[in-house]
């Protein structure tokens, strides 16, 4: 038998099966959705019954503004050149356990000339902060109090071995008050 009697008798069988295959009477006739002829359609199940949600209580006071700019934009900017290194023996202040994004300057308090700040952590303590104090981790000192938080000049290792100062804001978080409530209280004794 030669190749290309081999090659037709190949194609051939398949389509002589498929077309037997087709032959065996009429195709069925699909099924109807319509309910026979004097019964009542069957009823379609409803919906279920939807189940509350959880609950979800929002506290915004631990979370970032979303208003606000990212800690890295918050008025940092870096002095070039070599800045003196930080006393790293100095015992760390409680509010240096916590990164910058992580606290909040909940209010600033005046009285007989001196300012004060109060900066809440995620844990939700309240620190008295005055001009000198170390907050954050990078070394931050207290330069300045003002009335829209505080001014800070950080110390950080630039991977080199030098060290690089910059000043950072971290802002006072305004809370929601009342509208006839003020937010600046001054006790001036």
């Amino acid at each position: 038998m030669s190749r290309v009697a081999w090659h037709g008798i190949w194609w051939a069988a398949p389509l002589a099966a498929m077309a037997i295959g087709c032959s065996h009477g009429p195709a069925p006739e699909p099924a109807t959705t319509a309910a026979p002829r004097g019964r009542p359609p069957a009823p379609v199940p409803g919906d279920p019954t939807p189940r509350p949600a959880p609950a979800f209580l929002y506290e915004s006071g631990t979370l970032r503004d979303p208003f606000q700019p990212p800690a890295s934009a918050w008025g940092s900017s870096a002095d070039h050149g070599r800045s003196p290194a930080p006393d790293l023996q100095r015992p760390r202040t409680a509010l240096e356990a916590f990164a910058m994004e992580e606290l909040r300057v909940a209010g600033i308090l005046a009285a007989r000339g001196a300012r004060s700040a109060l900066v809440r952590d995620p844990s939700g303590h309240v620190h008295a902060v005055r001009v000198g104090d170390y907050v954050g981790r990078d070394f931050g000192r207290v330069e300045a109090i003002e009335d829209t938080g505080l001014v800070l000049r950080e110390a950080i290792a630039d991977g080199s071995g030098d060290w690089v100062t910059r000043t950072r804001k971290l802002p006072l978080h305004r809370a929601a008050a009342d509208p006839g409530q003020s937010t600046e209280r001054r006790a001036d004794a």
